[in-house]
């Protein structure tokens, strides 16, 4: 990234979550608004460690994040401000900025009187890249048939039809290969155009009474959540209730397509990150991911040893690191030389999702063997062919061809420890090497708790720890609070001791009535 910082006299980033140029763009206003509500105030996180440039964050309410952006600032040792639109920049004497959204999905108007350089892949890529139903199709027409799951592509109206009859051949296979009373029987559904499972569900039926339900009832999780869910005898309400839900979180004007598959058992689902710096592909290493019991939907993430351990860890970067660094890079030098005219123009992070396969999903495989089932392939669109996943493969879920929670909070231990941003230090991090990072969504704070005192006294707690090269960042300016943790130890409760020492601090800061 460092010829993108030379001669510029500003750094701008947006976090741009809301609004049909934000990542939400195919959601309904109610659900992108409040999300981008919460979300806002982080970019502070995209911005590389540059001390000697102002750094402004754009938002619609200036006000409401400058006191964050003090505590940021005084975290990073950087002058960050916050501004609402780019034309307040020339008469501060900004000649040439270089502007850093969340994604760059469409070039928004910037000030006219500014010479801006653009961070992010290019909008017609990440178009190609963030659409599920263009992705998987585009996949099996470039022959990565082993990572690509079965799927359909349809119309959100399409939901119930065609997904009793996916429902009806997973079954038929899972009585064929006698795992129909230890194996799920499920769906997953999530809206083309969907970003951190808003606008998507699945639907599983019960073998056992859990949860407040009764075997052999259909429980539907909306939006991968734990939390929000209800009870279905039969396929066809279920069904229903996921169509009524995704056209309640989608924007159907916008996307009325849905990628409908087999819910499967998985093991662990890694992230992986690259950077793309002039068209070349850094793969990182995989990174852990957090999902509360029973859901889906990811609310942190972390250094993959700080998620599932070293040596279990060690298991899977051997086994499937290779792999996913391979298949990421495969997919983006053809979709970059498909949609681009010069490559070594593109700049940019994302990410890729794998999902490795638990053990009911190896022994469906193992008994496939010598079945038609094994011979299934996915295919293209409306047909449906439910095979079992061979498991020295790991499957593609989706690509984020934006900036994630985690690419944001490497960056900002980088900021952190005064280190600039670059392939090699990010792919220290991500290798945990001398580090541990953990990001977490939500912090809920006491209700009571006074965030300006909260944040006085966590700048002199993370200046505490640095001292040890440890660190605690609060990510957003109220409650509940993003988080970010990091210490050179690779004992997991260190992290436990830093969250605690936190929590006792913010105890400390409520205002008695």
């Amino acid at each position: 990234m460092d010829h993108l910082l030379q001669s510029i006299d500003a750094i701008v980033a947006w976090h741009n979550v809301a609004g049909r140029q934000g990542v939400l763009c195919a959601a309904a206003d109610h659900i992108a608004n409040a999300v981008g509500y919460h979300y806002n105030s982080r970019a502070a996180d995209h911005v590389p460690y540059i001390p000697h440039l102002p750094i402004y964050i754009l938002c619609d309410d200036p006000s409401s994040v400058e006191k964050q952006l003090r505590y940021r600032g005084g975290i990073a040792g950087m002058d960050f401000n916050a501004i609402r639109n780019t034309d307040e920049l020339a008469s501060r004497g900004i000649q040439r900025a270089l502007f850093l959204p969340y994604i760059r999905l469409v070039d928004i108007p910037l000030s006219a009187e500014i010479e801006w350089t653009r961070y992010g892949l290019p909008p017609v890529i990440i178009q190609h890249l963030k659409n599920k139903a263009i992705m998987h199709n585009w996949l099996m027409e470039n022959n990565f048939v082993e990572h690509t799951m079965n799927f359909v592509a349809c119309s959100i109206e399409e939901i119930p039809t065609i997904g009793e009859s996916m429902v009806a051949q997973i079954e038929e296979m899972y009585r064929d290969l006698d795992m129909d009373q230890v194996y799920p029987l499920g769906i997953m559904v999530r809206g083309a155009q969907t970003d951190g499972n808003y606008g998507a569900g699945f639907l599983r039926q019960l073998l056992v009474d859990s949860d407040g339900g009764r075997r052999g009832q259909i429980v539907l999780k909306r939006n991968g959540k734990a939390t929000d869910f209800e009870f279905f005898n039969d396929w066809h309400s279920a069904l229903v209730a996921l169509r009524n839900h995704i056209q309640y979180t989608v924007a159907t004007d916008i996307e009325d397509q849905v990628v409908m598959t087999r819910l499967l058992d998985i093991n662990v689902s890694p992230g992986m990150s690259a950077m793309i710096d002039n068209g070349i592909v850094h793969p990182l290493a995989f990174n852990g991911q957090y999902t509360e019991p029973g859901a889906i939907a990811c609310t942190g993430t972390c250094t993959l040893t700080a998620a599932i351990g070293e040596s279990y860890a060690e298991q899977i970067n051997a086994r499937y690191l290779t792999q996913a660094q391979t298949l990421l890079s495969q997919i983006l030098e053809r979709v970059f030389t498909q949609y681009h005219n010069d490559i070594t123009q593109i700049n940019g992070m994302l990410n890729i999702d794998m999902m490795i396969v638990g053990e009911l999903e190896r022994e469906l495989w193992r008994r496939s063997d010598g079945t038609h089932w094994r011979d299934n392939i996915a295919r293209i669109n409306r047909q449906y062919a439910p095979r079992p996943y061979d498991p020295s493969y790991g499957l593609f879920a989706e690509i984020n061809p934006r900036e994630t929670n985690w690419t944001l909070a490497m960056k900002a231990v980088l900021q952190a420890t005064h280190r600039p941003f670059t392939a090699g230090q990010l792919q220290a991090i991500s290798w945990g090497q001398g580090v541990q990072v953990v990001a977490r969504d939500m912090w809920h704070l006491p209700a009571q708790v006074d965030m300006d005192i909260l944040r006085d006294e966590l700048l002199e707690y993370h200046h505490q720890l640095s001292a040890n090269e440890e660190g605690f960042i609060l990510r957003m300016p109220d409650n509940p609070a993003g988080v970010i943790m990091y210490t050179p130890s690779h004992d997991p409760i260190r992290l436990v001791e830093i969250l605690e020492g936190a929590a006792q601090i913010a105890e400390a800061a409520v205002v008695k009535p």
